[in-house]
């Protein structure tokens, strides 16, 4: 903003110096035409003089006329009124300098020494009462100007912009750009920006291009990259708050190259805006295309050992390969990337129920899965049970069909059928208390079925002479008063349980029979 008001002010002071310029060159014409005027009627007897006195007189109008169509091509279009007065900063002459009339002149190359270090502590007002032609060719050499106080801009005419009122030092932008541009005469300029196609992770490149409207690569002022409207930042970064990251324009080109990064992805509008300069206007190029891809990568995945006991482990790893074509980036397949791994199409999850994300450590990815308790190892059928393990990539940098597979089984457990307790009444009613454990010693899951013999043979229910089984529930063999027929004496007591999808079948036979009681001690439960 400093830069802009001090070029407001400048063209004031320009124009009141030219002022006290003015009239000493019209002084001169005058005392020059007096001059030739007395020489004509000195000499009007001397005809060979004549000619020469008319040929004089011939040349010094077209001389006049010479310099009025100077001082028209040299007019701006722009209307400056100056009611006030200015003083010289740097001397002791403090004579104020006051313009008035309707002047018109041009600013000669030895006005800029005049012009220089002006203090200006007044009020500037726009209007149509006193009009200053300057020529702008000169400006450029008019420098250190001290701003004093100013206040209000009302009713001006710059150019072919009009009605500019009441406009505050807060609120002068536009009006200094516009004059920038008229009394500069800056040349407009042209901005391309070439289409960029990258992979995340890799370096990609802006390139823009500044010319004038004749083709003319342009040197001066900065230039920004713009994607999706969010300016590129100091940090190589288009989503932050940092500073914008502003690239001098030199013989018309600018290059800026950055690390793509996975939130470029959805980057779709490239743009770049010239600031411009003294020379040139600002300019802001088309839309083109900003194409950024993921990368590709390629994943296999292992269980070790194949197949392995209930609560022991298998080891799942998945090994990644950046297939990424022509990359550079060695890295990449490291940086914030993961994976999960599913069984039979579920996530393995934690304690919290939330899925577990394995990091990625040179190109690996580890997890060691405990296999389960109850965890079957056949199917309903009989046959060997596969379960299916997944390896998923999880990354915003990568394609995420990336996923490989493999299988494991697991040993179906041995089990422990231990009877606790054997009862028999007087009419022959018999209780069986017994549990069914694991290898681990822990109570089996699921449902288990029991056979029940008694003296070698399958118990036969009296009521309906059937043989029959038992269906248990979480390894607690709970018989109770089962009928058994009269003529029949229980010496031997057996309990069966076949193998099952997780775990494997056990037996056990027991003649500690106790008789005559019908309270059942279950504190082993």
């Amino acid at each position: 903003m400093n830069k802009k008001l001090s070029l407001l002010l400048l063209l004031s002071i320009t124009i009141i110096s030219l002022s006290a310029i003015s009239a000493t060159e019209l002084s001169d014409n005058n005392t020059h035409t007096e001059s030739l005027t007395q020489t004509q009627h000195t000499q009007v007897e001397a005809n060979d003089q004549d000619d020469i006195l008319k040929e004089d007189n011939t040349k010094t109008q077209k001389t006049i006329n010479k310099n009025k169509q100077d001082n028209a091509k040299n007019k701006e279009a722009i209307n400056i009124s100056i009611n006030n007065t200015i003083t010289r900063s740097n001397s002791t002459d403090k004579t104020p300098l006051t313009i008035s009339g309707n002047t018109y002149l041009n600013l000669s190359n030895n006005l800029s020494e005049i012009l220089k270090n002006l203090e200006l502590n007044t009020k500037i007002d726009y209007g149509n009462k006193n009009i200053l032609d300057i020529s702008k060719d000169d400006l450029s050499n008019i420098k250190n100007i001290t701003i004093g106080n100013y206040t209000n801009i009302k009713d001006s005419i710059i150019g072919n912009y009009t009605n500019i009122k009441n406009s505050t030092l807060n609120n002068l932008t536009n009006i200094i750009d516009e004059i920038d541009n008229i009394t500069l005469g800056r040349n407009a300029t042209k901005v391309t920006v070439d289409p960029v196609k990258g992979v995340i992770g890799e370096n990609i490149t802006f390139i823009a291009h500044v010319t004038d409207t004749k083709g003319k690569a342009v040197t001066g002022g900065n230039l920004v990259f713009k994607v999706n409207g969010k300016t590129l930042k100091t940090n190589g970064r288009f989503d932050t708050i940092a500073f914008p990251w502003k690239f001098k324009v030199n013989n018309g080109k600018v290059t800026a190259t950055i690390k793509a990064d996975s939130y470029l992805r959805n980057a779709k509008n490239l743009t770049a805006t010239y600031s411009g300069s003294f020379q040139y206007k600002s300019a802001t190029s088309k839309v083109v295309t900003a194409q950024i891809k993921k990368r590709n990568a390629k994943l296999t995945v292992t269980a070790t050992p194949k197949k392995q006991k209930q609560y022991d482990i298998i080891t799942l790893t998945a090994k990644i390969q950046d297939k990424t074509p022509n990359y550079k980036n060695k890295t990449a397949i490291n940086e914030n990337t993961k994976v999960l791994f599913k069984i039979n199409g579920k996530t393995i999850k934690n304690l919290l129920g939330r899925n577990v994300l394995v990091n990625i450590v040179n190109g690996k990815a580890s997890y060691n899965y405990t296999v389960p308790r109850g965890m079957g190892g056949i199917t309903k059928e009989g046959k060997i049970r596969n379960y299916n393990v997944e390896a998923v990539l999880v990354s915003d940098s990568f394609y995420p069909d990336t996923r490989a597979k493999t299988t494991f089984n697991v040993k179906r457990s041995p089990v422990t059928l231990n009877i606790v307790k054997t009862y028999v009444t007087s009419s022959n009613k018999l209780s069986v208390l017994a549990t069914i454990k694991d290898y681990k010693n822990r109570y089996v899951l699921g449902n288990s079925t029991i056979a029940l013999k008694i003296n070698g043979k399958t118990y036969v229910n009296p009521s309906t002479n059937k043989k029959q089984t038992f269906k248990v529930s979480r390894g607690i063999v709970l018989l109770l008063l089962q009928q058994v027929s009269k003529d029949i004496k229980i010496k031997k007591v057996m309990l069966v349980t076949g193998a099952r999808q997780a775990y494997l079948g056990a037996r056990n036979e027991t003649t500690d029979i106790t008789k005559s009681s019908l309270k059942l001690n279950l504190s082993f439960l």
